[in-house]
């Protein structure tokens, strides 16, 4: 049988002083991942918005005038979405007709006449759920030139498009 001075383990030191190491560590780093968790939602919409301004482009050319609303991206997918000018995008990148838990960003479609022939538009995706934790880029807008800017009052900079 072995002495109480054979024994192995861990004193109660060595446990507290591990625990503070992983908090440490914890603290540390669970801001960081965050950080990088909306950086990649923000992606998903900058995607999406170039995505759509592009298909804008597309029903401007085959039409002669930019669209009003999404009924032509969402064509199919759901028959009660008349006159549809906002829808929310997920995670994945997933358009749907409406906002739920799932949702990252809410995109909106402004359109306006700069003369009787021309349409412009302004496509604005704006944080919702998890991502309105991202203050410093809550929008993003593209237009139809092409402009990439946040929305005023969202970003310090403006390099909520690059980063």
């Amino acid at each position: 049988m072995r002495s109480r001075a054979q024994e192995r383990g861990f004193t109660l030191i060595e446990l507290m002083i591990a625990v503070v190491i992983l908090t440490l560590l914890a603290t540390i780093a669970l801001p960081a991942y965050r950080g990088q968790v909306l950086r990649t939602h923000r992606a998903v919409a900058r995607a999406a918005l170039v995505d759509l301004a592009a298909k804008m482009e597309v029903e401007l050319l085959k039409t002669g005038a930019y669209p009003t609303n999404f009924n032509f991206h969402l064509a199919g997918s759901n028959a009660a979405m008349n006159d549809l000018s906002r829808y929310a995008i997920t995670t994945g990148g997933e358009v749907q007709a409406t906002r739920d838990g799932r949702s990252l960003y809410e995109i909106n479609l402004e359109t306006r006449d700069a003369a009787a022939t021309v349409r412009q538009f302004k496509l604005i995706a704006t944080a919702v759920n998890a991502q309105a934790a991202d203050a410093a880029c809550a929008s993003l807008s593209i237009d139809s030139a092409g402009r990439r800017l946040p929305v005023a009052g969202s970003a310090i900079g403006g390099d909520c498009w690059t980063r």
